[in-house]
C-alpha cells in the first residue's frame, strides 16, 4: 500500500448502460486504478461493479486491478469487493436488472426496508 488512509470506490451505475458496454465500463474503471494508484491505498468494487466484470469476461479482474497499481506503485494495493445487498433498495434492482439482462428467468432478491416504506419491484419478460 501507498500509506495513504484513502480507497476509490469503484462502484458504478448500471441503470442506463447495456450489457454491451461491459467492456467499456471495465476500461474506464481500469483507467480509474491507472490514474489514482499513486494517491491511494486500494479500491472498493460494489456486487454491479463484480457483475460487470465478470460479463465483459474479465474472470481475473481483481488480479488486473493489482497488476495496474503495482505498475504504478511497485506496492500491493488492497481490492475489496463490497457484496452487501441489503442495505440500499437500488442496489438490488441494479444487480438484479444486469442477472436479468443476463437471460436469467429469475433471481432471488432481498426486499429491504428502507427507513419509511418497504419497496418491492417485480419485473417480467
Amino acid at each position: 500500500m501507498t500509506g495513504s488512509p484513502i480507497f476509490v470506490n469503484l462502484d458504478h451505475n448500471v441503470a442506463e448502460k447495456r450489457l454491451d458496454d461491459a467492456e467499456e465500463i471495465v476500461k474506464e474503471l481500469e483507467l480509474i486504478v491507472e490514474y489514482t494508484a499513486e494517491h491511494v491505498s486500494g479500491y472498493k468494487l460494489n456486487f454491479q461493479s463484480l457483475l460487470t466484470f465478470l460479463i465483459a469476461k474479465r474472470l481475473n479482474f481483481a488480479q488486473d486491478i493489482r497488476a495496474i497499481y503495482k505498475a504504478e506503485t511497485d506496492v500491493e494495493p488492497v481490492v475489496w469487493l463490497d457484496q452487501k445487498l441489503g442495505d440500499i433498495p437500488n442496489t438490488n434492482f441494479q444487480a438484479a436488472d444486469i442477472i436479468y439482462k443476463s437471460g436469467f428467468d429469475a433471481v432471488h432478491v432481498f426486499i429491504a426496508l428502507d427507513r419509511t416504506r418497504l419497496t418491492v419491484r417485480v419485473q417480467y419478460k
